[in-house]
């Protein structure tokens, strides 16, 4: 499993010869996404999100990383 963090990402790791059925956008596996994951958004730069940037980012790689974890438990 491959995981990008932005769409720029994806497409370039397909471009570079990534399986599309191993390469992910990461918050493609966030609960938000669950009943879509095409529709999934991009991680932005937490640089340019202000004050609370970082924190936002955090909150969101936390809950894709919860969804992630229990996709690959499943798969075990």
């Amino acid at each position: 499993m491959i995981l990008a963090i932005d769409r720029s990402n994806y497409e370039d790791l397909i471009a570079s010869g990534g399986h599309e059925h191993r390469v992910h956008l990461m918050m493609s596996f966030h609960p938000e996404y669950a009943d879509d994951p095409t529709s999934a958004s991009d991680v932005p730069d937490p640089y340019y999100g202000g004050d609370d940037g970082f924190d936002n980012i955090y909150e969101m790689l936390t809950g894709a990383c919860e969804g992630l974890l229990d996709r690959v438990a499943a798969e075990l």
